[in-house]
């Protein structure tokens, strides 16, 4: 597994790497000039240097707590909050070889770990010591801090569940993932037949939070209802919510500052519950559906209805726009998908491929196949503009509540509901593809209930997931 597509290179920036350990050298003949020879005066200087080559997005956490009582001098983590490596500084009156060994007994971890004195450097991976240098020689500690900082932990697999956010109270009915890859907005109606932790009331809530460290941002209290759907403006500055109060609400993602809230009144004046909510690729329209059967767009510029397509006679489950922005797609308890045209309203092709209620739906990134997941238990994949069927998908044990098309297109992810309770990932056709060898790719079984949403990671190497058991669980995806 490969968790950073960017590696720490002497050779890319070797001026800014020689300015930087030159600096660190500098700071060392202050500090001697000073007098200052403990550990707690010189520490600063290799954290200063850690600091200043860590690559962009990465945190320096000093004296962090493990769960075995160890406290590092730092631990450096990554975007992902993961730990991806370690320091601990001895100053030169200690013996080096015997403050590694008392650290090493007392639990101090030996994945990734440098132990320093300001003259020697000694780096651990995976357990067995791979390097011992001479500090004040720039090339070999350049040398060792180019094999610190690119260092891959090989146990975070495929299906490694990397961060649980457990900020909900009631089951997790959408989320979604922010474009920039900083954020995930999360939202949860009541467990009105909980089968594990019993919840008195829903908090009607939307809740943000920060998916390198699972702390919360802030929680959004507009709606006055369960909330059904969240999706993030392209430029993630705007959150968009929809939920059983008849509206949707758009609101700043930094500030929740003054939201703008569009109302969907039934023919008698009513407001009527709206279940699927999304935005167009431009961000200057949103399209949600209604159990009133019928699809509105509205120009978020303006705040004015632009039509409404109608789903003769079904009540909408599903609504998404193509990411050409040409099309929409909207599924409906009648068991068919409707294609048209996001400007003209001319309908292109209606899919009827399943048996029973189309719950979900998810387009591939080129727009040009469409992924839908259904009452049925199936997945099923066909061609847009034709309706043409390409592939079923059986791997799941009950109703089909999410799917998700991975950024590169190469993969669907899948999300079970009820006693299924898994999410599944699947080839996906593309050019090349070959029916006969092609398929189930992997099955991830972290959550203990039903599985209302998913979400890739912008980059795809990650999913988010949540449901019924009140967790969002990031994962490995590959």
């Amino acid at each position: 597994m490969q968790q950073s597509s960017k590696q720490w290179k002497i050779s890319a920036k070797r001026k800014a790497i020689k300015d930087i350990l030159e600096a660190y050298y500098a700071e060392l003949v202050d500090y001697a000039s000073r007098g200052v020879t403990n550990e707690e005066g010189l520490r600063p200087a290799f954290q200063h240097l850690l600091e200043r080559l860590k690559p962009e997005g990465w945190a320096l956490i000093l004296e962090e707590s493990r769960p075995n009582g160890c406290e590092p001098d730092g631990t450096l983590c990554d975007t992902l909050n993961l730990p991806r490596g370690y320091w601990e500084a001895k100053d030169t009156k200690d013996d080096l070889e015997t403050e590694i060994r008392k650290k090493i007994e007392k639990g101090y971890p030996t994945t990734n770990i440098i132990f320093e004195d300001t003259q020697r450097g000694i780096l651990f991976q995976r357990g067995k010591r791979v390097r011992d240098i001479n500090i004040r020689q720039l090339t070999q500690l350049a040398e060792m801090l180019e094999q610190f900082f690119n260092y891959v932990e090989p146990l975070v697999t495929q299906g490694t569940t990397l961060l649980t956010y457990r900020g909900h109270k009631g089951y997790l009915t959408t989320l979604a993932w922010s474009p920039d890859g900083t954020k995930i907005a999360s939202a949860e109606r009541l467990l009105r037949y909980p089968r594990y932790a019993p919840s008195a009331s829903t908090n009607n809530t939307v809740q943000v939070w920060d998916t390198a460290t699972g702390a919360r941002v802030f929680t959004y209290y507009g709606h006055k209802g369960d909330v059904w759907a969240v999706a993030w403006s392209p430029d993630s500055k705007l959150i968009g919510s929809a939920g059983d109060d008849g509206t949707i609400q758009v609101w700043d993602a930094a500030r929740q500052y003054k939201p703008t809230i569009y109302e969907h009144l039934s023919p008698a004046g009513h407001l009527q519950p709206i279940q699927t909510f999304c935005w167009s690729p431009d961000g200057t329209r949103i399209a949600f559906g209604s159990w009133d059967r019928g699809v509105q767009v509205w120009d978020v510029t303006s705040n004015r209805k632009l039509f409404v397509y109608p789903s003769y006679g079904d009540k909408v489950m599903a609504v998404t726009w193509s990411p050409d922005g040409k099309y929409i797609a909207s599924s409906s308890a009648g068991n068919t998908v409707h294609i048209w045209s996001a400007d003209t309203r001319e309908q292109f092709c209606i899919y009827r491929g399943h048996s029973r209620a189309i719950v979900a739906l998810a387009w591939s990134p080129d727009s040009k196949y469409i992924a839908s997941g259904s009452q049925d238990w199936t997945v099923q994949v066909w061609e847009a503009h034709t309706g043409h069927h390409l592939l079923i998908y059986r791997g799941h044990c009950f109703t089909v509540r999410a799917v998700a098309w991975s950024p590169d297109g190469k993969r669907i992810a899948s999300a079970g509901g009820h006693t299924d309770n898994t999410v599944q990932i699947w080839d996906a056709p593309i050019d090349g593809w070959d029916k006969a060898t092609r398929g189930h790719v992997f099955t991830y079984e972290g959550h203990t209930a039903d599985i209302g949403a998913l979400a890739w990671s912008p980059d795809g190497a990650h999913i988010a997931s949540g449901g019924e058991d009140m967790t969002v669980q990031i994962w490995q995806a590959k």
